[in-house]
């Protein structure tokens, strides 16, 4: 197995190719050693057509062996080939649904299925080596379509993990995404399901992919689209959700960063950003996302140079001074709040017997000497995105200085005690 992964001609680019490890897990021997794995099985989950039926009847002899000539069956008749099929099929199907579902019951012979029907069954299936077999198959006309429509049917808040890999080959397949996020509009929330799955399944490149097309592109009109895109609440989960992953796991690290960013200053979304950085109720719904970039960049496992650690530094005295610039009059609150944000919330990534409301303060201070460039989407040193959102045409705007009330947020939150107020509230976030 371990070989098998390691044999480029398996990959095709950063994914598996699907077609050559069935190929590579249906022989008899793998690296010269006798193949363990149940080659009737793989052939069925990876649709390697040409040896399933010869499988199976290999499969379906050995278990007929085990019937003698005169034994009957349940209701005392004799045992057929029929009968035994479907026994045999049956322990199959127990192991999963794709095992039988390219034999015949009554004939034993392969089934033949149109393209349209087995693509649709492989998304019923939640079988993705199935949707991707029969994708192939689809004449031209009908692939956007059945892309789409399995996008949909599986952008759902109680999608399961088997729906990720799925939506991961249909987005990368689609080609008119602009129509895509149009029809997942029309969907509640049908944008925010799909981001929130992709990215729960680590696949950064294709959710880079739909950011870079939705904000940083002219594929979708102008200006200010927070809340048809998504609610305040769920551009704060995205962002909390991608942070998470960015501790979780050092390799993720990189592109969970890159891509809390991208979405940070996404012009699109300048409504909930603001929200997202108001201190209301001694509670900042930004303040978790913020307080996990500070622990990644003070992490010892990562492998980050000098330089790029310096990017990240600024990249989170880039936020604070935006909030800084949004509300001045309630700044010196969202510095407690996040102060204390560290001090007592217990993170991936953080080192025992350290006092993270240090480097904060230590940020914070920083922040009080220096004066940084800013813009319509509070751009800094760590990716140069105003430069790129003016190459597309977006329009410039100037930061408001905004100190007014916000419309209240009913995110939740965990109590905390500050040195200054038992009222203390850090939000989950």
């Amino acid at each position: 197995m371990h070989n098998v992964f390691q044999d480029e001609g398996c990959w095709s680019g950063v994914r598996l190719d699907n077609a050559a490890l069935g190929q590579r897990f249906t022989e008899e021997k793998i690296g010269g050693i006798d193949n363990p794995l149940r080659k009737y099985e793989m052939a069925c989950s990876y649709c390697v057509v040409d040896k399933i039926h010869p499988l199976f009847q290999k499969a379906f002899e050995s278990y007929k062996n085990g019937f003698s000539s005169d034994e009957l069956d349940s209701r005392g008749n004799p045992i057929t080939d029929e009968y035994i099929r479907n026994s045999l099929l049956g322990g199959i199907r127990r192991k999963g649904p794709v095992f039988d579902f390219w034999i015949d019951r009554e004939s034993g012979e392969l089934k033949k299925y149109d393209a349209v029907e087995g693509f649709d069954s492989a998304v019923k299936l939640k079988w993705s080596e199935g949707v991707e077999y029969f994708y192939n198959l689809l004449k031209e006309e009908d692939k956007e379509k059945k892309l789409t429509e399995a996008i949909l049917a599986l952008s759902r808040v109680q999608s399961v993990e088997k729906d990720a890999p799925i939506l991961d080959f249909c987005v990368n397949k689609i080609v008119d995404k602009d129509t895509l996020l149009q029809k997942l509009l029309q969907k509640d929330k049908g944008v925010y399901a799909l981001l929130a799955k992709l990215i729960e399944s680590c696949f950064f490149d294709t959710v880079h992919d739909l950011v870079q097309c939705w904000c940083y592109k002219d594929v979708s009109a102008g200006g200010d689209h927070s809340d048809k895109i998504f609610s305040q609440r769920e551009y704060e989960l995205l962002l909390s959700s991608l942070s998470g992953v960015m501790l979780k796991n050092s390799e993720s690290s990189v592109q969970a960063r890159s891509l809390i960013m991208k979405i940070w200053g996404c012009d699109h979304f300048y409504k909930h950003k603001k929200a997202a950085v108001n201190t209301s109720n001694y509670t900042v719904h930004v303040s978790g996302m913020l307080a996990r970039l500070i622990v990644n960049w003070k992490r010892e496992d990562s492998h980050e140079s000098d330089r790029e650690k310096e990017i990240e530094k600024k990249e989170i005295l880039d936020i604070m001074s935006f909030a800084k610039d949004c509300f001045p009059k309630k700044f010196e609150l969202f510095k407690e709040v996040m102060i204390e944000n560290l001090r007592l919330c217990g993170r991936e990534g953080k080192r025992v017997n350290v006092d993270y409301g240090l480097f904060a303060e230590e940020l914070f201070s920083e922040l009080e000497k220096t004066t940084l460039p800013l813009g319509p989407v509070g751009d800094g040193p760590w990716n140069n995105l105003r430069s790129r959102s003016k190459a597309h045409g977006s329009k410039e705007t100037t930061l408001p200085v905004d100190d007014g009330p916000q419309s209240e947020l009913g995110t939740p939150s965990v109590s905390g005690v500050s040195s200054y107020k038992n009222l203390l509230r850090i939000s989950k976030i």
